[in-house]
């Protein structure tokens, strides 16, 4: 199983039509709605939240308050009203079939905020039952990218989608000293790893994860500075999501932007 984040760097958001049906008088929602506030972990993750979304539907006093005491536990962040929101296009349409007023307003200022917040890379989980499609497509200036991540409402599913999303170590021929392979070749070493201790290697390839700031998940490569032993890390993608990491020593292979 891969590490997790830490750092803060995923960015929960519920469906608003979740939130609207919760608030309703449909019950398995409103059990799905409290599951998923419970599973957003403060010290790994921000729920996207702000109060207009219980006005989306009738709130009892009873579940007024169970929400605002879940909702005070949370790390959140907020978002502007963006009347011009229904605008952001996605891949799959993530406003067909909303026609309440209100859930389209709600549902494009997040997409507005996603929108604007995208050039600071986080990653962003949606949870919702109407798309099944693994990521959704914001459509910008030069071409769709590939901002959210989908999870299902069930109980586990934010923490199963991160899990699937983050990197797992499989070190196969990269050790601490060098290795002879055959034909004269020599393995490159990964003075961090050690088979007996793999949690060094382990911290290194989540700081990779933590830097990388691409769309494509799995990531091609993952890169580091191994500050204890003064050399930068490149992992490898081998596939699954599992990676292999070795030392690279010469200067000439490493990208300008992790110099």
């Amino acid at each position: 199983m891969g590490e997790r984040a830490t750092n803060k760097e995923w960015l929960v958001c519920i469906d608003v039509t979740l939130w609207a049906s919760a608030l309703g008088d449909n019950a398995a929602d409103w059990h799905s709605l409290l599951h998923l506030i419970d599973e957003v972990k403060p010290s790994e993750m921000q729920l996207l939240y702000r109060k207009e979304l219980q006005e989306l539907g009738y709130v009892s006093p009873d579940k007024y308050w169970v929400i605002a005491s879940k909702i005070s536990k949370k790390s959140t962040v907020g978002y502007a009203t963006d009347d011009d929101a229904a605008h952001r296009k996605t891949e799959p349409d993530l406003m067909a079939g909303v026609t309440e007023a209100r859930q389209k307003q709600e549902l494009g200022s997040l997409l507005a905020y996603i929108y604007h917040r995208r050039q600071a890379k986080p990653r962003f989980i949606f949870a919702t039952k109407r798309i099944t499609e693994p990521t959704i497509g914001m459509a910008l200036q030069d071409g769709v990218h590939r901002l959210l991540h989908i999870c299902g409402i069930s109980a586990g599913e934010i923490q199963k989608k991160i899990e699937s999303l983050m990197p797992v170590l499989n070190q196969a021929k990269h050790y601490m000293f060098p290795r002879h392979i055959g034909k004269g070749k020599v393995a490159s070493t990964f003075k961090a790893y050690d088979r007996n201790n793999e949690q060094p290697a382990k911290d290194l390839l989540r700081e990779a994860f933590k830097k990388y700031d691409g769309e494509e998940l799995p990531a091609p490569d993952l890169w580091v500075w191994d500050e204890k032993n003064g050399c930068h890390v490149k992992f490898m993608h081998s596939g699954n999501n599992q990676y292999h990491g070795h030392d690279e020593m010469d200067s000439r292979k490493i990208p300008i932007e992790v110099t």
